[in-house]
């Protein structure tokens, strides 16, 4: 079904009136199996809405609030969620490779086993997120702010980590292989059993910063 069919006025003015309701009655929009590639969504409100196994594939969709919505395994390669938000959401399985996720935030969110392979995250927010077999390989994530999030068993091999802030946040098991830590602020970071080999550019740490068992210590933690 077209995202003009499935996805009207009416339907988000149901959506909003639940939403005042306390999130009770009906009027959630509760999405399956559906296919919006290529949908024009700007500034649409999905707030704790639930999307399972729906693709949003070169969906423009920035501008919108996914704010503690549940989103699992759902495509979102090559769309554009600029300055969109999923504060406080459940993401799991889902893929946004290729995506234009500029300005946008994650702050808090749980994220499982997604895939933002080469996707554009410059100046977004992962500040208490909690993420865990996640890709960023080749992801460009300068200016992102990572503070107090906490990573564990994810790819940021190659990525682009030039400045940002990352302060008092927790990487387990993560590999940094190739990624670029020019300017980037780490104070109080902590990296248990991470891999550095080939990670360039010199980070800004004007504090203490912990890195427990890494496959190779990068220059920089050398130079501390």
């Amino acid at each position: 079904m077209s995202a003009f069919l499935l996805l009207t006025t009416e339907r988000f003015f149901a959506h909003r009136q639940w939403l005042l309701r306390d999130r009770t009655g009906e009027g959630q929009i509760l999405l399956r199996d559906e296919d919006l590639s290529k949908a024009r969504l700007s500034g649409c409100d999905f707030r704790y809405a639930e999307l399972s196994r729906c693709s949003f594939a070169g969906a423009i969709v920035n501008y919108s609030t996914f704010e503690g919505a549940s989103l699992e395994d759902c495509a979102f390669a090559a769309a554009d969620f600029g300055h969109s938000t999923f504060d406080l959401g459940r993401l799991s399985m889902c893929v946004f490779r290729l995506s234009d996720l500029t300005r946008s935030t994650f702050w808090r969110s749980a994220i499982r086993s997604c895939d933002f392979e080469a996707a554009d995250l410059t100046e977004s927010h992962f500040g208490d997120a909690d993420s865990e077999d996640v890709t960023f390989e080749g992801s460009r994530l300068r200016k992102a702010q990572l503070d107090k999030g906490r990573f564990r068993g994810c790819n940021f091999r190659n990525a682009d980590l030039k400045t940002g802030l990352t302060r008092e946040t927790h990487f387990e098991d993560c590999d940094f292989s190739g990624a670029n830590f020019e300017g980037r602020n780490l104070n109080g970071t902590v990296f248990s059993r991470c891999k550095f080999a080939g990670s360039t550019g010199t980070p800004v740490i004007e504090g203490p910063i912990q890195i427990t068992d890494p496959d190779i210590a990068p220059a920089w933690a050398r130079r501390t």
